[in-house]
C-alpha cells in the first residue's frame, strides 16, 4: 500500500469518527415522559425536546339511562300508556324509577294507542334504587348518557 493509500484510509476512518461523534452530540436531548398514557404533547425549546403523555380518559360505552320530563318514569309489568303517564292502571306499577337511573334494554315493542303507534323498552335497572328490577317504560323516557 502506497503513503497516500494508507494516509487516506486514516483520513477516512477519523473523518467517519469526527462525524459520528459530531452526531450524537447534535442530536436533539429527549425526555419521555410517558405514563403509559394516551395523546402527546411536544414542547420544543432549543435542541430538546419533551413528549408529554397525558390521560385522556378512553372513551366507554355509553349508557343508558332513564331521562324523563316528568323527573323519572314508571316501570311497568306491561306496556301501558295510560300506567305510565300514572292515570289509571295501577296495578301494572312496579316501581317509580328516577331520573338518572342506569338501565339495560332487554326487549322492545310498539304498541298501537288510538292509531298513534308508541314505542316501549322492556329494560333492567342496573343501577340506582331499584337496582335489578325489570318492566316496561316508554321509548322517549330512555337516552344514552
Amino acid at each position: 500500500m502506497t503513503k497516500l493509500g494508507k494516509f487516506a484510509s486514516i483520513a477516512t476512518i477519523i473523518g467517519t469518527a469526527i462525524a459520528g461523534v459530531s452526531y450524537l452530540n447534535a442530536s436533539p436531548q429527549v425526555v419521555n415522559n410517558n405514563q403509559n398514557n394516551s395523546g402527546s404533547i411536544v414542547n420544543q425549546s432549543g435542541e430538546s425536546f419533551t413528549t408529554n403523555n397525558f390521560n385522556l380518559a378512553p372513551q366507554s360505552e355509553p349508557k343508558l339511562v332513564i331521562d324523563s320530563i316528568n323527573n323519572g318514569s314508571w316501570l311497568l309489568r306491561k306496556p301501558d300508556i295510560l300506567a305510565a303517564h300514572g292515570v289509571n292502571n295501577k296495578d301494572l306499577h312496579i316501581e317509580r324509577v328516577n331520573n338518572g337511573s342506569r338501565i339495560e334494554v332487554i326487549d322492545s315493542a310498539k304498541l298501537d294507542v288510538e292509531g298513534q303507534m308508541t314505542s316501549w323498552y322492556q329494560v333492567r335497572v342496573i343501577q340506582g334504587m331499584h337496582k335489578g328490577k325489570v318492566g316496561w317504560v316508554m321509548q322517549p323516557d330512555v337516552r344514552y348518557q
